[in-house]
């Protein structure tokens, strides 16, 4: 018969228990940086396009292409829709975007605005 050490009994178990919850935490602080991430790659494709569209003689057009370029080369978030508004005196750029997503619902949707003037000559 060996003998064993009363201290240890129970001990696997508990590891096992913890396990899951160890997991859950891992998964949800990955998935909150990605969001971290994604808005601050949202908010750099908002400036990008706002700087285009509202430059002297620029078009929406401008500024919906620098975003999509942006977008392209930074990565980061996924159903990107950009709305590009430029008016006589001002421009606004809506982002919207979702993160890229490592659990399951735990998505949180990525919304952007940023508004400028219009680059013009005033007399």
């Amino acid at each position: 018969m060996s003998a064993r050490a009363r201290g240890d009994r129970g001990a696997i178990a508990a590891s096992v228990a913890v396990m899951p919850i160890v997991f859950t935490l891992f998964f949800t602080v990955i998935q909150v940086s990605f969001w971290y991430h994604g808005r601050s790659v949202a908010t750099a494709t908002a400036h990008h396009a706002l700087e285009a569209a509202r430059s002297y003689n620029a078009t929406a057009e401008d500024g919906r292409t620098a975003a999509d370029e942006f977008v392209g080369i930074a990565g980061g978030i996924k159903d990107v829709q950009v709305d590009v508004d430029r008016g006589a005196e001002e421009v606004v750029v809506t982002i919207d975007a979702e993160p890229v997503s490592v659990v399951p619902g735990l998505q949180k949707h990525i919304q952007v605005v940023l508004t400028g003037p219009v680059e013009r000559i005033v007399e």
